[in-house]
């Protein structure tokens, strides 16, 4: 039974360092940046197809979210910096604006 509880054991431990070696995000940034739009059954097909790892939805789909942060940054950075134009397009009006 020793030889057999190895065996499961080793396979286990691959198993675990092949997940935190392989990432599912670093596989699809260069698509997201072409394609945003893309889907987590498309992730789940691109994932199979290179790798001939299956990916479960859940997976795919956090692949994509942290795919999209990573080209685009978060949405919080995004309103911070939408904040930040809208004032200095204000500011720039006021000081532009001679009708006053």
């Amino acid at each position: 039974m020793s030889g057999i509880l190895a065996l499961i054991m080793l396979v286990y431990n691959s198993q675990l360092s092949l997940n935190e070696q392989f990432s599912p995000t670093s596989v699809i940034v260069p698509t997201i940046k072409q394609q945003m739009d893309l889907k987590p059954r498309e992730i789940i097909v691109c994932i199979k197809a290179k790798f001939n790892i299956k990916v479960s939805y859940m997976k795919a789909w956090d692949a994509r979210r942290k795919a999209i942060k990573a080209v685009f940054g978060s949405w919080e950075e995004s309103y911070r910096t939408m904040n930040l134009f809208m004032e200095v397009a204000f500011a720039m009006t006021d000081t532009t604006n001679t009708n006053s």
